[in-house]
């Protein structure tokens, strides 16, 4: 059988309340703090590793649309850790104190509170997203450019007044020239490719971003597919 309740030197029970706000205030500290050491080289892997815990809670309760956003990794890392905390808390609360936990508590507090207002500005959080909405308008805008109708002059005049550095090439025999999960480009001999790859400012940690451009012409000159999207690049 278990003893009797923790007592402190003042007999009083250690209050099962601040040993949770305690392991809240552990828990917003160490999850702001670990986005922030991502700005570290000799830390950045190891602090990576530690959000892992966060991503997956956060993936089994959010769409996969929501799960990169840096608060919602921050509120699942903040709560695995506070329940780590609170577990150990809990296995040796007999010798802890209700004047050590108070203090505790204080401390932590003010030290989560300085890390969580670092972690909120995207200039010292990696987490945060930089330049996603330009590359999404800039992909939707090359989309428009590059019309179905057009000839590969009209595509070529067009890409270029777009400063985009192009490609050419004419296929002597049927070959794929692009497959991802959503797309399958296979040229035929005397089709000719438009193509080119050039790199955002758009940065989704630990990913940046290139804009790809791929315009598959038959050999009269129209369009037989298109394909123009972001892809990751990622270490």
């Amino acid at each position: 059988m278990s003893g009797p309740p923790a007592k402190d030197q003042h007999g009083m029970d250690v209050p099962t309340g601040w040993l949770c706000i305690l392991s809240l205030l552990f828990g917003v500290a160490v999850a702001s703090l670990l986005p922030i050491l991502l700005n570290v080289p000799k830390l950045e892997h190891k602090a990576a590793g530690l959000l892992i815990p966060g991503g997956i809670l956060a993936s089994l309760i959010a769409s996969a649309e929501l799960v990169p956003h840096p608060m919602l990794l921050l509120a699942a890392n903040a709560i695995f850790y506070a329940m780590c905390l609170f577990g150990l808390c809990l296995a040796v609360r007999r010798w802890l104190r209700v004047r050590t936990v108070r203090v505790g508590a204080w401390a932590v507090g003010l030290l989560a509170v300085v890390l969580f207002a670092v972690a909120c500005v995207p200039r010292f959080n990696p987490l945060w997203p930089h330049g996603m909405l330009q590359l999404r308008t800039r992909e939707a805008e090359l989309k428009k450019l590059v019309q179905p109708d057009m000839t590969i002059d009209q595509v070529r005049a067009a890409l270029e007044r777009e400063s985009i550095p192009l490609n050419e090439e004419t296929e002597d025999s049927a070959r794929e020239v692009l497959r991802n999960r959503d797309t399958q480009i296979v040229a035929a001999a005397g089709d000719r490719l438009v193509f080119a790859r050039f790199r955002t400012d758009a940065v989704q940690y630990p990913c940046g971003y290139d804009l790809q451009v791929v315009v598959l012409f038959a050999p009269d000159g129209k369009i037989k597919n298109r394909y123009i999207a972001a892809m990751p690049i990622c270490p």
